[in-house]
């Protein structure tokens, strides 16, 4: 996203000032450059201190003292042209700015609702490889436990049978040693 300098772009100067994540978001928004910055918060400044009728406390014709304010018709003029210029001002900032954080608003509110719904989605997918993996945990170990089964049960056949085959063997051999030793 690029962001611009709203009061560059109404003079026609360059006003590029930056680009910020997403950075493949094609949208603009708007900002202030350091100039611009410089300037309004100068004009600020000077219409606080500079002018006591502005920013000051409030005089009425006829307050305390009984007597009414002096107002200086150029002064009074001038700072009737900045407040309409500063308003003109912001009012451009407010339809280019505003239009510009509904949009990205709405645009990243659409990612977290598409976010939020992935997320769901793999939750689900989640549970359910969670209770397919229980299942198989549950056949794996009723399969290690059938073959333990069939390992004691050849044990025993193996011993029996070597027993019933190994023994007629050595009743013979030691027949044969008794015969040999006649």
């Amino acid at each position: 996203m690029k962001v611009y300098c709203a009061w560059c772009q109404q003079e026609g100067r360059p006003a590029l000032l930056r680009e910020v994540e997403p950075f493949d978001d094609p949208t603009e928004t708007h900002g202030i450059c350091p100039e611009h910055k410089r300037q309004i918060l100068g004009q600020l400044q000077e219409a606080r201190l500079g002018r006591p009728e502005v920013g000051g406390p409030l005089v009425r014709a006829g307050g305390p003292s009984g007597e009414r304010p002096e107002v200086d018709e150029l002064d009074a003029g001038e700072l009737r042209r900045r407040i309409t210029d500063w308003i003109g001002e912001g009012q451009v900032v407010l339809t280019q700015l505003i239009p510009a954080l509904l949009d990205r608003h709405d645009r990243l509110r659409a990612r977290v609702d598409e976010a939020e719904r992935q997320a769901e989605q793999l939750r689900q997918e989640l549970t359910r490889a969670q209770q397919r993996l229980a299942v198989l945990q549950e056949e794996n170990d009723a399969l290690r436990r059938e073959q333990e089964e069939i390992v004691a049960l050849f044990r025993r056949v193996m011993d029996q049978t070597m027993e019933q085959v190994l023994q007629p063997m050595y009743e013979m051999l030691q027949r044969l040693r008794l015969k040999a030793r006649k």
